[in-house]
């Protein structure tokens, strides 16, 4: 979950992949009147599994993406099997930054390193800017609770300093993409496409033997 364009580049041949456009992101118009943004988005993508007869399936998640794994993994926990999450904070005591303007976003010290920074703004200055801010703003990370408990598989990239410091006070081990800013699929998703296959295969041998 993010925009369906950040996974272009993960092939699972061993697995069903559908992905989501997210609220202002790709083509996704969603209009949220909710004063819950997190419980409406994610009743949103539970009506999609219902509607395609997926009882239980794995979670990936990147950056606004990867906290919504994590929510929908602590508030539905039967749903879902493996979850991993990429660039996603597991929650914030302190006041969340709103992000309001892409250029000054994507200057932010987390994507120092960050490979093609001019096209990703680009297509994501694509997305219903009417939205955008109202998205962002009410699916911040003040908004969702402490979710670092929850049972799920965090990656980071190794040029993002600030969320290497936040894994590092939060959770007792996590995974780092190499030569990967904040944006790790943007800058390396052939480690990506890797770490996700090795994830998911091996939970699915685990799960095989446990039958």
């Amino acid at each position: 979950m993010g925009s369906g364009r950040d996974f272009t580049a993960i092939n699972l041949p061993d697995f069903w992949k559908l992905t989501f456009d997210l609220p202002a992101h790709g083509k996704s118009i969603l209009p949220l009147n909710s004063d819950n943004f997190f419980e409406e988005v994610c009743g949103h993508v539970l009506y999609t599994l219902d509607n395609l007869k997926v009882k239980k399936t794995h979670l990936v998640g990147y950056s606004m993406g990867g906290r919504l794994s994590l929510y929908l993994k602590k508030h539905h926990p039967n749903r879902f099997l493996k979850t991993l999450v990429f660039s996603a904070n597991g929650g914030a005591k302190t006041k969340a930054l709103k992000l309001i303007d892409l250029e000054k976003w994507y200057r932010n010290p987390i994507f120092d390193g960050m490979k093609n920074r001019q096209s990703v703004i680009a297509k994501r200055q694509k997305a219903p800017k009417y939205g955008l801010k109202h998205y962002l703003d009410n699916l911040n990370v003040k908004r969702q609770g402490n979710l670092w408990d929850v049972d799920a598989d965090f990656f980071c990239g190794a040029y993002d300093k600030k969320y290497l410091s936040l894994y590092q006070k939060h959770l007792d081990r996590f995974n780092i993409i190499a030569d990967a800013s904040h944006a790790v699929f943007e800058d390396n998703p052939e480690e990506c496409n890797q770490l996700i296959n090795k994830e998911l295969y091996e939970h699915s041998i685990e799960r095989a033997h446990s039958i």
